[in-house]
């Protein structure tokens, strides 16, 4: 492959990656805009809380990603029969830290 097609390739799957990090800055940035009208309380709280928020979201996906590649391997070696009885806690960790995340943004 050409350097040219090398770009390409990097940059068809860069660009919605970009896209949604632009994304979750203006989020970010809708948020503090329209709550720093509220005072400072409110923007420390906002802010708290969606640190908070960042943290067990980033253990979330951290297990979420250390199951993915063990379960490819499986599958493609072939085994997917094995593959609940290999890694029975990853998909269970996941669940577990989805439902308490969720409960977790049911407070905010």
């Amino acid at each position: 492959m050409s350097t040219g097609g090398h770009v390409r390739a990097v940059s068809a799957l860069g660009f919605p990656l970009v896209g949604g990090h632009v994304a979750q800055f203006a989020i970010g940035m809708t948020d503090s805009v329209m709550l720093g009208g509220d005072g400072a309380a409110a923007l420390a709280a906002v802010t708290l809380a969606g640190s908070y928020f960042f943290v067990f979201f980033l253990m979330g996906a951290g297990f979420a990603i250390a199951v993915m590649p063990l379960v490819a391997a499986a599958a493609g070696a072939g085994e997917e029969r094995q593959i609940p009885a290999r890694h029975p806690y990853g998909p269970m960790a996941v669940a577990a830290l989805r439902r308490g995340s969720n409960a977790g943004a049911a407070l905010l």
